[in-house]
């Protein structure tokens, strides 16, 4: 039958969708209540692996509380924000490089390349999707929203090309995880 092909995209990415919804919001969970990162179960099989052929150091001792000290916390809370600090103000990645070594540029240029391949990509998709489908309020939203991000990024590449930290207005969804770094 003509047009079920477009149908059956969304169904062929249900078994993936069942398996990373559900164990993403357990990650998520644990890494909020523990305030530590938590791996994949995907990651399991590759693990003992990486430890065989020297890709991985030997575990760590276990503490004997049990609980992390407040230097390991943090040491795990950058580690998995790392990226993301490129985000914040100016002031407070320069807080960051003083204390942890954070390098605003090299990241401010991942992510802001990431941010602007990604709406390079999709911007046209949605345009051309509103114009043949049209669309609601909630599809113009989402094409401003990306147009919005891919302006910014090529702001902020311009400020990274000079060698100066860039922040984004995403800065303010990432302050209130980065604020124990801050302090």
């Amino acid at each position: 039958m003509p047009g079920t092909g477009s149908r059956d995209r969304p169904r062929a990415a249900l078994p993936l969708l069942v398996y990373f919804l559900p164990e993403s919001l357990l990650r998520l969970g644990i890494a909020l209540a523990q305030d530590r990162p938590v791996g994949s179960l995907l990651g399991l099989p590759l693990y003992p692996l990486a430890r065989a052929i020297g890709f991985v150091g030997p575990s760590p001792e276990s503490p004997e509380s049990g609980s992390p000290s407040e230097a390991r916390r943090l040491e795990d809370r950058y580690a998995m924000l790392e990226p993301l600090l490129a985000f914040l103000p100016v002031e407070d990645q320069g807080r960051l490089r003083e204390r942890r070594g954070f390098e605003p540029v090299t990241w401010g240029k991942r992510t802001a390349w990431l941010l602007l391949v990604y709406p390079g990509f999709t911007a046209p998709a949605q345009l051309a999707s509103l114009v043949t489908r049209g669309g609601g309020l909630l599809a113009v939203l989402v094409l401003l929203g990306t147009l919005f991000l891919a302006v910014e990024q090529i702001w902020r590449l311009r400020l990274l090309g000079r060698g100066e930290p860039a922040p984004s207005v995403l800065g303010h969804a990432v302050c209130p995880f980065a604020a124990p770094l801050l302090r």
